[in-house]
């Protein structure tokens, strides 16, 4: 008997050496990513209160006929969302704003979340369209990558939409002001000048617009969001034993409750069947 309780004893110790080994090893694999605040989930959240970046390039094309390339002045908006997790969140934000400062980049919107152990910052930087490709390799290499995703969109199309429209709404208001020479009555006048108003307003509006594709402000953008992560932080050896300790003695004492009452319902399921064993035999 003493021999069965100490080859039990050693296979239940055996039990807990290897949760507690399995826990241990499992910290430094463990994420600590928790519920993300809903209004910085993710860098398309802010999305609405980005600038609108343009930038500009000379393309060539040629064609059909024996005629010289033609150069036409493309629009586009070319931005890159990137999202890294930190272990070292001050450093990798000091490291990033020195970056945009040494290529001469602006942050246009930056957005800060959480405490420290989960926090949380999204940047979205205008930076030059010859040194965009320069920048995003550099801020590569900050934290530990996990989304890298870029796009170029054509905007020639709506720059010449924008245009075409300014032009109409400008021959609109000068018939209407020619107009306004040859009288008439006093609310036939009222009514042409609040017409002109309107088309003035809306004038005004497409000027902003165009405003956005000027060469003088070109910009590319580049989103970033890094999120600090307590696993790359790197909790100490002492820590995660204690944890893994707390843990698997948790573990190990709801896996014997569980035993017990098995073994229990086993022992009456058995004393139940040799009740019945016997009656069913007197009963033949």
């Amino acid at each position: 008997m003493n021999h069965q309780y100490k080859k039990g004893f050693i296979i239940l110790g055996i039990i807990f050496i290897l949760l507690f080994v399995f826990r241990f090893i499992y910290t430094f694999f463990e994420s600590s990513e928790g519920p993300v605040p809903v209004h910085i989930q993710s860098s398309r959240d802010n999305d609405s209160q980005l600038p609108f970046n343009i930038a500009s390039s000379k393309s060539a094309y040629r064609d059909k006929g024996p005629k010289q390339p033609q150069s036409v002045d493309q629009k586009y908006e070319r931005v890159a969302t990137m999202e890294s997790k930190s272990g070292k969140f001050d450093d990798d934000e000091k490291n990033s704003r020195d970056i945009i400062k040494k290529f001469g980049a602006l942050i246009q919107f930056e957005n800060r979340s959480g405490l420290p152990g989960k926090r949380y910052l999204f940047m979205a930087i205008g930076v030059d369209p010859e040194k965009f490709d320069d920048l995003v390799s550099e801020i590569k290499k900050i934290g530990i990558p996990g989304l890298l995703e870029i796009v170029k969109k054509d905007k020639t199309n709506e720059y010449k939409d924008l245009n075409s429209r300014k032009d109409s709404l400008l021959k609109a208001r000068n018939s209407l002001v020619a107009l306004k020479s040859r009288g008439g009555k006093i609310d036939e006048f009222i009514n042409l000048e609040n017409k002109i108003l309107e088309i003035e307003k809306e004038i005004q509006k497409l000027g902003i617009r165009l405003g956005e594709y000027d060469s003088e402000n070109e910009f590319c953008t580049v989103k970033l969001t890094l999120r600090e992560d307590r696993v790359a932080t790197g909790a100490s050896l002492i820590k995660r034993a204690a944890d893994s300790f707390l843990w698997t003695v948790k573990v190990y004492f709801y896996l014997a409750i569980a035993f017990a009452l098995m073994s229990v319902g086993i022992f009456f399921s058995l004393k139940i069947f040799d009740r019945a064993k016997l009656i069913f035999q007197k009963i033949r």
